[in-house]
């Protein structure tokens, strides 16, 4: 996929797709998953997210992941 290879480092962990359920697949096979992205700022998220295919399709959900200390 063009969009993985453009988002390079960023993305840290492509993660599963699947179907979101097995008995309805919805219009075109409705897709779940979720991938792991890093960035400075919101703002440098979107901008990897911004040519994701996905967006032609639906919408995609950007959720913070905080740091553990220690970790």
């Amino acid at each position: 996929m063009a969009w993985r290879a453009a988002a390079g480092d960023a993305l840290v962990d492509w993660g599963p797709t699947m179907p979101t359920s097995q008995d309805d697949q919805g219009p075109a096979g409705w897709i779940g998953g979720y991938s792991i992205v890093q960035g400075e700022d919101l703002t440098s998220v979107e901008a990897v997210l911004a040519s994701h295919p996905h967006n032609q399709l639906g919408t995609i959900d950007i959720l913070q992941m905080l740091s553990m200390p220690g970790v």
